[in-house]
This record gives C-alpha cells, structure tokens and sequence, in this order.
C-alpha cells in the first residue's frame, strides 16, 4: 500500500516510455505533457502479421493523467479500421478493446509491464482479426459494432425502447410505436404481443402521449452479419435476395405500412434481442410527388434503382423488461423468481407505507395496490417519500406516479378509501394479492383486520408494521395467512406488549403532537431513523418471500441512548439489547 504514498505521476510515464523504447519504435506526441501531468499521447509503429505480409501500422498510446492507476488507451486510425475490414475488438473510432477497464486493477509498481502487455494486447487483436481468428467475437459484440457510426451516416437511434422478451421463444413478428412525445428521451418502443403493451398502453393513455403503430417487416434470427453495417437500399436489396425474401418485402411496402420498418432477431448470451432500421420515406416522394400527396406512401420503389444509394436508418432498441432490470439489480444467488409475479397490498401510504415503496420495488415487486384515502399535505413531506412537486395529489396517485417514472412496466392499481370499507365492499380488491402490508397507523382498524383475517376465506399473508413515539421502537407481525394469532395476548389495552417504550409512560404521556385544530396530529419521529427501521426490517420481510413459514413477530430498537437522555422510560423487553438491533418476539 506504500506504493499509492509514494506514487510519481511523472516518473512512471517516463519510465514506461523507455522501457517500451527497448521493444518498439515510439515518439511522444506531445513531450512536455508528462511535466504538466495532462493526458499524454505517444505514437508508435506496430508490424502486424498478416495473412500475406507483414503490414506497418502506427498506433497511439493514450495515458490519462492517473496513469498508472488507470489503463492506457490504445488507437488506430479510423481510416486503417475500415481498410483492415472492420476486425473485431475495435471500434469505429480506432480504439481496441485490450482489457475490461470496469474490472482490471492495473498494478501502478509496474508502469513498464502495464504499457507493453496492453501494446502486444493491442498488436495480437489487430492480427487475429486480420487472420479471421477471433470472428465469432463479431456475434458476441454484436450490440457494440451494430451501434458504431461507419463513414458519414447519421448516428444509430438508441432511444427506442424494446418490451419484447429477451427469453423463452423467438417472437413471431414485431410492432413499432412511434410516440408522440417522448418518454423520458425515448420516442419509439416495439412489441411482440398484445400483453406487453397494455401496461405501457395504460401509462401512455394516463400521461396522455399520442402514438402510432405500424407493422415491420420482421426477418426473424438473422445470422452471418458482420460490420461494416453502413446499410444503403442497396445492401438491403441484396440481403433479401440473399435469403430469399426479396418478393415479400416488396408486398410489405406495397401494404403502404406507416413506415418502412425493418427488424430482426439476433441471440446473444441466450438473450433474444431485436434491432432494424428505418427507410427514409421522403427519397422517393421528394423526387416524384408533391409534398401534399405523401400521405399515400409509395414505398414499393424505396429500393428502385435511383434510390440504391440512400441510408437506412438504423435503430438499437434499449430493452425494457422486468426480466433485463432484475438482472441488473440481483446477483445470481439472490434471484428469487417467484416475487416476479408477486402483486401486493399496501394500505396506507404516510410515511412508514410510503417510504416502505422503495424496498418492494427493489425486490423485484411488479403489481401493487395502493390504498390510503389522503391528499399529501406540504406537512407531510418532511418524512414521506413524496416530496413537494406531490403536495395537493392523492396519496396513492402520487406513489402510483413514482413506481411508474421509474419502470412504467409496472402495474398500479388505487383505491381512495379507507381500509375497512374497501374490505367490506371490494374484498376482490385484496384477495387478488399474495401479500398485505397495512400501515394504517389506526388501530382500531388494523384490530378489525387482525380479528376477522383468519375468518376469511379469501384472506392472504400479511404484514402489520407500525412505530412508536420518536421511533424508540419499530415492529412487524407477519400473519402467515392460516395459523390464527391471539391479537387480544399481544395488545393488552390497545398496548402492544413487546413496546419499548413501557405501557406505564404510555399511560402517562400522550404523545401526539397538534400542529393546528382538531385534525393535523402526528407522532414525533425522524426521517432518517424510520429509513433505518425499515432497512433493518426490509431483511425479515424478504427473508418471509423466500421462505414463508408460520407466524413471526420481529421488533426493531431504537436510539435507546437518546431515550435515556429524555428520561423515558423502556420496558422490559428493551433492556439488555442493543440500539438499532432487530430482536424476534414470541407470537402468543
């Protein structure tokens, strides 16, 4: 670790420089960029082995003013990629792909063996490539070489959205939405079936986002590409002769489709992915209609032969599925599947149901059912999860808004009610969930629900969670949605027995604060301390996903050190355990 105290900046580029010097024939482009500790650029002459001769190219070797705590970059000219065919491992730019700058840790004790290991990297990509021997990397990165810009074409559109799904069987045909304003950056989406759109069509028609559909014309898996992929009408005429689909586009434009759309399927990594491209529609039009009679759509002479040498347009949709989201937010030994399809019940989003909204997203939670009959008060914003762009909005719509700002895959429902009636009138409403979570924070209706839960065919798991007076102490019962609970043995007067505050000072103190008139109370607590309750509990409620089991009862402990300092009095269930610790209770 002495070596990061010790570390010359400047030194380590010089004496990488000469020891590279020994092996090849490099120039500093800029020479005093070491002093300056700007980024610093060496040239330096490759001879590359080909399949016929030996060809000389020259390299570049960019250091970053953190070198050699960071990789050096490595490039070649533009122009020499495309004369050297476009090989894999290097991008349209020049850059080759030596090593992973994401999970490398270069070793700055050996700036010298850092510089040329990355070169002779460099210099074996560069020969394979032209020997043909590393092609199946084309099929591996296709994304990569399928979004670089080749020549002097308009830049690929990456802000297409894919629902299609990345497993199971290859899609039969796609459908291209062109949106009429954007969601996020994002102006198109495809899909491959009905049930994919509806989540989005639902959120569309909410945000009232005008759209277009149109049908593409779908290739299905299409193997054998390799770049350049600088597409004209022409190279696309080939393509379908190639596999013989030449007849069938040709009726695809004749169907005048809204546009001219072509997608494909490519498997990567076991991943069904899609891409296409774009005709322009206005080539033929400009040159033999006018501007009024567009709307007719000729598109059957796009590939005619004056049109032959005009671009297509080529699109990497970015996918958007519940299916790629999780794979970046859970680690394979974590992947739970089945919460995938989980739809649960929140009843009550103040600031403990609200701020519980984030931890079932995170574990993958796709349906929810929001109920909670309030508006959101600029008061209450302090320690709700909403913030002051929500203040004057139900409750439950703003939280619906939220989950879908972030995944408008996922499905919302609201109710305006309170809990009791809901369940008296729309009992459907609850019992189409695998789980309730109420955080009513009114105990007499939780009580209702505890009482009649077990009385209830239709009943489901549940969690009750609620805090105490400055957060001495949080608690969640789970009711495993069978084994009934002797509510009247944990509530002794409407006192939970396992408090940490004890019942007398309850008895004695009423903790409720009045802002202003007989209707805005609170019980007093901090943000910060209810986020670390629920961190601390979120385990418990996801470990109940996981395995489910009986009835439990966990109780969380506060600050304890501060209750002390305010003379309030713990019960006996506090004493002899630990601040922020989560301790199991007995269920009666």
């Amino acid at each position: 670790m002495s070596t990061y105290k010790t570390l010359d900046f400047a030194s380590a580029r010089q004496k990488a420089f000469e020891h590279l010097s020994r092996f090849f024939t490099v120039r500093k482009e800029n020479s005093s960029a070491h002093l300056s500790l700007e980024t610093e650029s060496w040239l330096i002459e490759l001879e590359i082995d080909g399949p016929d001769e030996v060809i000389c190219l020259e390299a570049t070797v960019k250091l970053e003013p953190d070198f050699p705590l960071s990789l050096p970059y490595i490039y070649i000219a533009p122009e020499c990629v495309a004369k050297l065919g476009f090989p894999p491992n290097i991008d349209t730019n020049g850059q080759v792909c030596t090593f992973d700058r994401n999970t490398s840790i270069p070793n700055p004790e050996e700036p010298e063996q850092l510089v040329e290991v990355c070169v002779r990297k460099a210099k074996s990509i560069i020969e394979d490539g032209l020997n043909n021997d590393n092609l199946e990397k084309y099929d591996k990165e296709f994304i990569a070489y399928w979004e670089n810009d080749y020549r002097n074409e308009t830049s690929v559109d990456r802000q297409v959205l894919s629902l299609v799904s990345e497993i199971g069987d290859l899609p039969s045909r796609v459908t291209y939405v062109s949106l009429e304003r954007p969601i996020g950056t994002f102006h198109a989406l495809l899909y491959s079936d009905q049930q994919q759109f509806q989540v989005i069509e639902s959120y569309l028609a909410r945000h009232q986002i005008p759209y277009q559909q149109s049908s593409t014309f779908y290739l299905g898996e299409l193997e054998g590409l390799s770049p350049p992929f600088c597409l004209r009408n022409a190279d696309v005429l080939k393509l379908f002769e190639s596999i013989g689909l030449e007849d069938e586009f040709r009726e695809y434009l004749k169907s005048r489709p809204l546009l001219p759309i072509v997608t494909f399927a490519k498997i990567i990594d076991d991943r069904n992915l899609i891409f296409g491209w774009r005709h322009d529609t206005l080539v033929y039009s400009r040159k033999h209609c006018r501007k009024e009679e567009l709307p007719r759509r000729k598109y059957v002479k796009l590939l005619s032969p004056e049109n032959h040498s005009c671009l297509v347009e080529r699109f990497s949709p970015q996918i958007l599925t519940h299916n790629r989201l999780s794979q970046r937010t859970s680690a394979d030994y974590g992947k739970f599947d089945p919460r995938r399809g989980l739809r649960v019940l929140v009843a009550g989003l103040g600031s403990v149901g609200s701020n519980l909204i984030p931890f079932l997203e995170s574990a993958g939670i796709t349906e929810f059912r929001l109920v909670d009959p309030d508006v959101l008060l600029l008061e209450n914003i302090g320690r709700h999860l909403l913030g002051i762009e929500d203040v004057g909005k139900r409750k439950t719509e703003a939280v619906r808004d939220y989950l879908q700002r972030n995944n408008p895959l996922t499905v919302v429902h609201t109710r305006e009610n309170r809990i009791v009636p809901l369940v008296l009138q729309e009992p459907t409403f609850l019992s189409d969930c695998d789980y309730w979570f109420f955080c009513t924070g009114d105990v007499n209706s939780e009580m209702w629900l505890a009482q009649n839960l077990h009385l209830n065919d239709r009943n489901r798991p549940a969690f009750f969670i609620w805090v105490e007076p400055y957060l001495a102490g949080g608690h969640c019962i789970y009711f495993d949605g069978n084994n009934e609970i002797d509510w009247d043995a944990l509530f002794n007067d409407h006192k939970f027995i396992y408090n940490v505050i004890s019942n007398e000072v309850h008895d004695e103190i009423n903790f409720t604060k009045r802002e202003a008139g007989c209707q805005i109370t609170y019980i007093p607590y901090s943000a910060s301390i209810l986020k670390l309750f629920l961190a601390a509990m979120f385990p418990k409620i996801f470990e109940v996903f996981e395995k489910k089991g009986r009835n439990r009862c966990f109780s969380w402990i506060g600050d304890l050190a501060v209750l002390q300092a305010m003379d309030i009095k713990v019960s006996q269930h506090a004493q002899n355990t630990d601040s922020f610790s989560v301790v199991e209770r007995l269920v009666c």
